[in-house]
């Protein structure tokens, strides 16, 4: 076993004795993350541009000004993180999952407006980070448990907002 387990492929491609194999290996790994990583970027510059108004009405914001931004400051996110390229990939399926998750279920299963739906995803997305960066919190519950229940909690208590008694 390799002692840093962030290298286990490259151990693995090395086991065979073949520059060929360890190539291919090497080869399918950078697919693998510019693949994920340009499709991500892509759909998230399109999203901002297509879904924010004043993103979409301003000609000085193009498609590739707005890529190129969000890649260098996701390059300035990971780089700034001291951590594993796991668990920089766990928060993002954490925070992927608190926020799409919150609107699957806002929107299908409990029928909230759209800024409801928005509010509770806000709120368990800080909920997350909070939990995240605080490291007793941390180290107590995994950080996905608590923003869905807060975010949910929102969710259900924006049918009461607005009501009069």
């Amino acid at each position: 076993t390799p002692a840093d387990k962030e290298l286990v492929m490259l151990y693995l491609g090395q086991l065979t004795n073949s520059p060929a194999v360890g190539g291919i290996v090497i080869a399918a790994i950078f697919a693998a993350i510019a693949s994920t990583a340009d499709s991500q970027l892509l759909a998230l510059s399109a999203s901002i541009k297509n879904d924010i108004p004043h993103v979409r009405a301003s000609e000085r914001i193009g498609p590739r000004m707005l890529t190129v931004a969000l890649a260098l400051l996701g390059a300035v996110i990971a780089g700034s993180q001291n951590t594993t390229i796991f668990a920089l990939v766990l928060f993002a399926w954490e925070f992927l999952g608190v926020t799409i998750g919150i609107a699957v279920i806002g929107t299908f299963i409990m029928q909230r407006s759209a800024s409801a739906i928005m509010a509770s995803m806000a709120v368990g997305a800080v909920m997350l980070l909070v939990w995240r960066n605080v490291e007793d919190l941390n180290g107590a519950l995994y950080a996905l448990v608590p923003a869905m229940v807060l975010a949910i909690v929102t969710l259900y208590a924006s049918k009461f907002v607005g009501q009069s008694k």
